[in-house]
């Protein structure tokens, strides 16, 4: 329900060249027509490459847009009996907004909507329309929300129970060079020299900080090939996969991610600290709020199908 920020506009993914869009109608609102190339439009949009480039991913992709849409056309049906569609001043200061968290100016904002197909005028016709379902969302639903103090706790304690098994480790690494477009001879001269090295520092008396600044190709080569401490999520999946299964002072073998290949070696785990329930009360509640939040208003959308003619032809 938020307004679609200037940092959604930089990870829209391109449809696959041979995917052409049919404009025919996808269904009938009310009276009003829904037609096939608005879905693929907003699918061009938001969906990731791989459900766009799988036939049978895609076409489920287009039916869930497809409900999206019908909902969205029900409420601004709403936001326009009800006179909410946001105003001019609104619209600026949600621009100032969208500049302001993403350190941008207006001038560099519009060739980043023209890369999309958007003028600067049809981003604030955007803008315009999500402002008034947030103002309908806040009229029907806001009076809905309760979260208690309780809840908060209950929150936090299932947190602490999920946080408490989680830790962190300290680890280096020796890097590779390997990109992806490198040829047969040099991947295989890259693999050889990685795997020469892990074996290395495999051995018992081997120092895994000197084989770093000796071998290593990447920026923590200088220190050693120290990345400190990290939790999940930080690393990508790959790196991130071997570091968590090793045991502390084990060495893996080379572990290919995007950068090149990697020798990794745990110097410590240890528990994450846990925030205490003061510092974390305002995101749980802010998180219990919009969870209810998106119940109502599936409800809430329920309702509004409820009372109109809607008729799905895709």
């Amino acid at each position: 329900m938020s307004i679609c920020l200037l940092g959604c506009l930089l990870s829209f993914s391109t449809l696959a060249a041979n995917r052409e869009l049919v404009d025919a109608v996808a269904a009938v609102v009310n009276g009003e027509v829904i037609p096939l190339s608005a879905i693929n439009k907003r699918l061009k949009q938001e969906a990731p490459p791989e459900v766009l480039a799988v036939a049978e991913k895609y076409k489920a992709a287009q039916k869930r847009m497809l409900s999206t849409l019908i909902d969205e056309k029900l409420m601004d049906a709403q936001v326009k009996i009800l006179k909410l569609e946001g105003s001019e001043e609104e619209v600026n200061l949600a621009i100032e907004d969208i500049l302001q968290q993403n350190n941008a100016t207006l001038q560099q904002l519009e060739p980043l909507l023209a890369r999309e197909g958007l003028s600067l005028l049809a981003y604030r016709s955007q803008l315009k329309t999500q402002l008034g379902r947030m103002k309908l969302v806040r009229l029907k639903l806001q009076s809905k929300v309760n979260v208690t103090e309780e809840d908060v706790k209950s929150a936090y304690e299932q947190w602490v129970k999920r946080e408490s098994t989680e830790f962190e480790v300290h680890a280096r690494h020796i890097l590779i060079r390997l990109e992806g477009e490198a040829d047969e001879k040099t991947a295989q001269a890259a693999w050889e020299k990685a795997y020469h090295i892990a074996q290395l520092a495999q051995k018992p008396e081997a120092h895994f900080a000197e084989l770093a600044q000796q071998h290593g190709e990447g920026a923590s080569a200088s220190t050693g090939g120290d990345l400190g401490y990290f939790k999940r999520g930080i690393m990508v999946p790959e790196f991130e996969n071997a570091a968590f299964s090793l045991e502390v002072g084990q060495v893996s073998p080379p572990i290919k991610t995007n950068l090149g290949l990697h020798i990794i070696k745990v110097e410590n785990k240890r528990p994450l600290p846990l925030a205490p329930l003061e510092e974390m009360k305002e995101s749980l509640r802010q998180k219990l709020v919009q969870e209810q939040m998106e119940t109502h208003a599936r409800h809430y959308a329920q309702e509004l199908r409820a009372q109109a003619i809607v008729e799905e032809k895709l």
